[in-house]
């Protein structure tokens, strides 16, 4: 034994050594153990994760039950001339179905600009726009997703009855079984067929429902007659048809009207003087004019209620339909219905009915006066 200062000194460092490695190989120890436990867990985590998944998917609605056309249009009386007396519109009914022939490039380009820029791209979802909703959702903490493709939105106007989920379990669930169906609707119809079907079903706000009444709401004209301004103000509604209607909230349609025309410019729709042509366009003067001018009819005359007694008792007597079902047809089936009634004549009665002059005022007649 070295009892000297050296041989002191060197037995305390082999002692501390072994300690040391001793310390070394139990953290070692540890770290792998915890290291199998997190990947154990974490493989747990995916399996239940990817077993959710597959069990909401299961869950989801048939795609073949999937119907894309839209469902109610107003219904019109006409006078015994073929013009037009009177609309009939059900609650949602407020559309005229139009073709993607029919609807112009400028329109159509808006939408996709603005909503969804790689629709001719993807195969129903957007795997870009996901991550980068994804990101949102983390940096606001908030489940306002976002990303959502043009047919993925068609799916949740048709399937899910515009989403609105009353908790964010069920706003994931409806999210996954959206993005299945989703790229089995792309599997089964063409872009245009599926950007058409959007195009009429989507709810423009001010009561119109699909951009062909949206056109006539707005501007009183066809949708093949609007312009890259006119389409502009139309697209940015989509987002929320309350809080972007260009009459009661122009500034807010105006800021994502922007956003719209930026990247159309972008994409390379429009060029830099349409650019700026449409910026110039004092277009909410217009929308605002137009909508003070218009006279919307507000009741009903007798006749009209004589016709509409008619129909619905002749849809239940003739044709077999229930009392509910012959009122959703008459308002809401885009029926057709053509009457004796001369607009001419009628045009004469209503003026001198209308006109006070021609009853004497209370107290005045003897029918009136009071005995």
């Amino acid at each position: 034994m070295d009892f000297s200062r050296k041989g002191v000194v060197k037995k305390q460092r082999d002692i501390k050594s072994t300690s040391k490695r001793l310390n070394t190989k139990i953290r070692i120890t540890l770290f792998r153990v915890s290291l199998i436990c997190i990947v154990c867990l974490g493989i747990v985590g995916v399996v239940a994760v990817s077993g959710a998944v597959k069990g909401i998917i299961e869950s989801a609605p048939d795609i073949s039950q999937v119907n894309i056309d839209p469902e109610g249009f107003a219904s019109y009386i006409y006078y015994n001339d073929g013009t037009l007396a009177q609309e009939l519109i059900g609650a949602e009914s407020n559309r005229v179905l139009v073709s993607i022939d029919e609807i112009p490039d400028v329109l159509k380009n808006a939408f996709v600009a603005l909503e969804d820029e790689r629709f001719y791209e993807h195969d129903g979802i957007d795997v870009y726009g996901i991550f980068r909703a994804g990101f949102s959702v983390l940096k606001t903490q908030g489940l306002g997703f976002g990303g959502s493709t043009l047919t993925q939105q068609l799916i949740k106007i048709k399937v899910f009855n515009y989403g609105n989920e009353p908790n964010a379990v069920d706003k994931i669930v409806r999210k996954i079984q959206e993005q299945y169906l989703a790229i089995k609707l792309e599997d089964i119809y063409t872009k245009d067929e599926i950007l058409e079907a959007y195009l009429n079903n989507i709810n423009l706000g001010n009561g119109a429902y699909g951009v062909q009444t949206a056109a006539q709401s707005y501007f009183g004209k066809d949708v093949s007659e609007l312009t890259l301004s006119e389409a502009s103000v139309i697209a940015p509604i989509a987002l929320s048809p309350v809080r972007c209607n260009p009459i009661n909230y122009p500034e807010r349609n105006s800021e994502r009207r922007q956003s719209c025309l930026d990247n159309m410019l972008r994409l390379g729709y429009i060029t830099q003087k349409d650019y700026d042509a449409a910026l110039a366009d004092d277009v909410y003067s217009r929308i605002k004019q137009y909508n003070e001018e218009k006279a919307p009819s507000t009741y009903y005359s007798y006749f009209t209620d004589a016709v509409i007694d008619q129909v619905l008792s002749d849809l239940q007597t003739k044709k077999g339909y229930t009392q509910d079902d012959a009122a959703y047809m008459l308002y809401s089936g885009g029926l057709k219905i053509y009457t004796t009634q001369d607009k001419t004549v009628q045009g004469i009665v209503d003026k001198h009915f209308q006109d006070e002059k021609n009853f004497p005022a209370i107290g005045e007649g003897s029918y009136y006066e009071m005995k």
